[in-house]
Formats: structure tokens, sequence, C-alpha cells
């Protein structure tokens, strides 16, 4: 064995048949127990994975290399079962990434053998059946070994329905066959296969075969016309030999690893894993209930029942990923990255063993509702955006139970005058405070945005044309109060509504009404608005304002217009 590896953990005198592959460098380490296992002297022991392929046939290499590229490159992708001939032996090699770098290609990949000598004790039943299948006239041909490991006593090899012969294999791994072929095309797919996969018996068992497939014959637009291959019993990897796999991942490696036996209900993580969660050994008690009290009660629903699903059979697939909250020692909730595997099923399907990686994305999922936040919110007022008013109003308009429906209209009068003659700081605070006067007019409820520099537009679910007008005369009200102040900049608001009853009615078309009965009322209002605002800027700052400027054309006359009223609403029915 070398002296020394780049791989960062010590396997080399391990009794266990385990690998560890560095794969930048494609150094490979090789334990005792594996060199033992694969008949290794160790002067003919592989350094690198190239040398170790170098055992495979050339088929068996071209075969799993799409599968093992798939696994470096994939994110998703965190654990691999793989089938081949190591010289005259034929392996079982279970695998799983330990480490990848910043571009998501795995660098430390584990990997645990299982070797079986075919023939002898009986471990690895040695037939193999053959099946050659038609899609044009729907049909597949099996042999009595075929028929026999689907569990037929009593079969006459011949044609068979595919539907029917179809139902034996679980949907999850149809569609992977299917996609890897390209049943119905043949773009990007491949003309052969050799994989794993979970059968159903017509007792209703579950048991693993390998099968292997080649596309003979596809017609002119690529789709596979003819398909012939072989069947036979899979190696399984026993439990006990999955323990130095899941353990040596588990207890060394720098990720936040975690390992359920269903059988005993025991779960056992990483040191990496309680560091993220802030929890000492002895306060995280090694059972799944322990994980299950600390996910969100909003998150539990959609997280812990898939789970429970897996486990319970292949139909559901054997990985799965979510994304949840749980609770830290220190009482905080940190968002979670789940991903897990299943890496043992009985006869009957059930899930054993699981293993899979927790990943803290708090600061990355912070850093979205942040930002999803702005998005949501006028940064100046606190009110809702305009964004967010219109997906609100999408929402609404999608509801049958949440009519009648209103729509305040609001627009502050005067701000270009505050802007020019007091500077933007006083305009930013006007608006401001009419923000404060609109929200405590409003219900909870309701949706109140600023949409626009001096506008703002209140969405009103379940509101009346009477309550939407009790509504404004409140804001009136308000403003008014506030005015009141001498001391206070007038902030001056028109205002506008409408009101619709049935859902058949165009949300866009009742806030264009209720914008026209502003419109309205700020065309009405505006002159005395203006005067108001000019006599306070000239009374609290001793700046002369002249209501003739061309910036105000039509405002306002130099002396105090008649009072006219702020509010104009419409109805819709």
């Amino acid at each position: 064995m070398p002296d020394q590896c780049s791989f960062p953990y010590a396997l080399h005198e391990s009794d266990e048949p385990l690998w560890g592959w560095d794969v930048s460098s494609d150094a490979l380490c090789l334990s005792r127990g594996a060199c033992r296992m694969l008949g290794l002297e160790e002067s003919g022991v592989p350094r690198t994975m190239e040398a170790y392929r170098g055992h495979m046939s050339t088929a068996g290499r071209e075969s799993l290399a799409p599968l093992l590229n798939d696994m470096l490159r994939n994110g998703r992708t965190r654990f691999l079962n793989l089938l081949y001939y190591f010289d005259s032996r034929r392996v079982v090699e279970r695998m799983v990434v330990l480490r990848r770098d910043a571009a998501d290609k795995a660098e430390h990949i584990l990997g645990l053998l299982e070797v079986g000598q075919e023939g002898k004790d009986g471990t690895v039943d040695s037939r193999v059946g053959h099946w050659v299948c038609s899609f044009n006239d729907g049909l597949i041909r099996l042999d009595r070994t075929c028929a026999a490991f689907l569990g037929y006593s009593d079969f006459s090899p011949g044609a068979r329905r595919l539907k029917h012969i179809a139902v034996h294999l679980f949907p999850e791994d149809r569609k992977r066959i299917a996609r890897t072929l390209g049943l119905g095309r043949n773009s990007g797919c491949r003309n052969s296969i050799n994989e794993v996969i979970s059968c159903r018996t017509i007792n209703g068992g579950c048991t693993r075969m390998e099968i292997s497939a080649a596309v003979l014959e596809r017609d002119e637009e690529g789709r596979v016309v003819l398909l012939a291959g072989t069947l036979q019993h899979a190696v399984q990897i026993g439990l006990s030999r999955l323990e130095p796999l899941v353990s040596l991942a588990a207890l060394t490696s720098g990720i936040s690893l975690w390992d359920w036996d269903t059988v005993t209900d025991e779960v056992r993580v990483s040191p990496q894993y309680l560091s993220m969660l802030g929890y000492a050994p002895e306060n995280f008690p090694r059972r799944l209930a322990n994980w299950a009290e600390k996910i969100h009660p909003d998150d539990f629903a959609r997280t812990f029942p898939l789970l429970h699903l897996i486990v319970k059979s292949p139909t559901h697939g054997d990985s799965f990923e979510v994304t949840y909250r749980m609770r830290k020692a220190d009482g905080d909730w940190a968002w979670i990255l789940g991903r897990g595997h299943v890496t043992y099923r009985d006869d009957n399907g059930r899930a054993l063993r699981l293993v899979g990686v927790h990943t803290d994305i708090t600061l990355t999922q912070r850093g979205r509702e942040k930002l999803e936040d702005m998005v949501k919110t006028d940064a100046l007022t606190g009110l809702r955006s305009r964004a967010f008013f219109e997906m609100a109003t999408e929402e609404l308009a999608g509801s049958s139970l949440s009519w009648p429906v209103s729509v305040i209209s609001c627009d502050l009068n005067g701000l270009k005058l505050i802007n020019d003659h007091l500077g933007h700081a006083a305009g930013d605070e006007a608006l401001i405070q009419a923000a404060m006067l609109l929200r405590r007019c409003m219900r909870s409820s309701d949706c109140l945005a600023r949409t626009g520099g001096d506008e703002f537009v209140a969405l009103l679910s379940r509101c009346s044309a009477r309550q939407v007008r009790r509504i404004a005369m409140a804001i009136e009200r308000r403003f008014q109060e506030y005015n009141s102040d001498k001391n206070h900049l007038p902030v001056l608001l028109a205002v506008g509504t409408a009101t619709s009853t049935s859902n058949c009615h165009d949300l866009a078309a009742l806030i264009k009404d209720a914008d026209r009965a502003m419109l309205e009322a700020k065309a009405m209002s505006r002159p005395e608005s203006h005067w108001r605002i000019k006599r306070w800027i000239e009374e609290h700052h001793a700046i002369p304002v002249s209501l003739k400027d061309i910036r105000y054309a039509g405002a306002a006359p130099e002396s105090c217009p008649a009072a006219s009223s702020q509010t104009v609403e419409t109805g819709k029915d």
C-alpha cells in the first residue's frame, strides 16, 4: 500500500472493504480489506482510479462512465450504486460523496465493496434471464428464468403484453430507464444500460435485480423499436456491511451527515451536525422523534410525512430533498437543506437504512427573505410596494370569497411645492406622515401600498360602498386633526373611492375608477392645498413662494381660495 495518499481519511489498515478517492489528483486508497476481497497483492494494488478501472472490461467502463460522471458533477447526486466485474469478480459498489468544492464538483468519494463469487455457497443466484421487447406491437418475450425471478412458477415462454410485465418495476425505476434510453426520442440518450432496480414479485414481495438492456433498433424519428437485455439477481450488501461506510462518513467527514436505522430507530449524526445546531451529544438523543420535535411547526407537514412515505415503499423514490426550519440549541431557527437516500430495503420494499446530509442555508435564506421584503415593501414609508400591490390584486381577482371589493386611491397635494422650497427631505417627511395617518385608518386585512411618488392605493376585500365611505371619512378626519396643529407642515390628501359587488368586474378597471375619482377630488382641492402650503412655508421659513411660477401653473391664485371637498366616490355593481 502507498505510504502517502491525498485522501484525507485513514483507510489503509481497515479490514473493511473500503476505498477512498481524491478526485482532483485521481489518487485511490484501497483498504487492506478491499485488497484482500479483490485478490490484490501489494505490488499490484492500483494507486489511481484510472488504474482501478483498468481491471474492468471496456464495455463495463463505458456503461459506468455516464453514471460516475453525473455523480462527480451533479451536486444533487450524493450516493451511487454500481455493479460491475473486477477481473473475474462480480462487484457491487456503494459510493458516497464526502466533500464538494465551491463549484459543486466532487472532491472526495468513499466507496464500499461487496464481491459475490458466482455459484459458491449459494450467495449469488448465477442464473441469467433473457428478454426481448418490441414497442411497435407492445409485446415482451421472457424466458423461464426471467419469469421465475418475478415469481411465476408455471410459465410458458412466449409473448406477453408489455404493460402487464412493466407493473413489476417500481415507477421511479421505469421512469429512469425510459429517460436514460430515450424511449420516446434519441436526442442525448444512451443505447445501453446496466442498473440495479427493485422488482415486485407476483406474491407482493420485492427483490433487487440487475437489468441490462440494449437498443437494437430505432425508427427514423429516433424512437426505440426493439430492445433486448438480461435480468439477474443483484448482490445485496447486508446491513452489517453498511456500518463502516456510514460510520466512517458520518464520524470523520467535515459535513453534517446523519444515518437513520429504521429497524432500531437509532439516528447517528456527525460532530459537524451537532456543531451546526449548537447541541452537545448528551442533549441530542439518538432517536427520530427528537429530530422531528425540532422541526418548525409550519414546515412539519411537508417534511416528516415525506420521509415516512419513502421508508414505506420505493414507489415514492429512494431519495429526497426538502428545505425546512429546525430549532437550534439557543432557541433560534436554522434553515436546513435536507437530502437523504435509502441505502437498503427489505424484501417487501421497506427501507431499513437511510443516510443523508443537512446543510445550513440560513444566511442564504435570510438574504432571499430580505430581498423579497425589499421588493414587497416601499423603502421610504414602510407600506407595501407597487409590486406587492399588483400580486395582491392578482390573488384577489382569482378569489370568489372576497367580494365586495373597494379601492381607495390617494394623492398627496403640493409635494412638488414642498420639494422645491424646503428640499426633498421635507417632502419625504410629508410622505412618511401621510403613510402613517393612512395606516391608522385601515383594517389589518387591507393592502395599503405606495405605488408612485405621491400616490397611495388601498385594496379592501369584503368592503361594501358604505364601509369604504366610512373609511374615507375617517381618513379625512385623521388628516384634519393632524393639520389643525399650526406647527405641522400641512399634509393634504385627495381621495377617491370605488366599489364593486361582483367578481365579474375587472379589478384593473375598478382601480382606474378610484383613480378617476381621486383626480376629480384633486382638481377641486388643489388650489386650497397649494395656498395653505405656500402660507405655511412663508410663515415658518420666511421663504417667498409664488404660485404663478410655471411649475405650479393653474395651481392656485395668490389669495386664499374657497375650500372644496377632498373625496369623490364612484360605485360599480
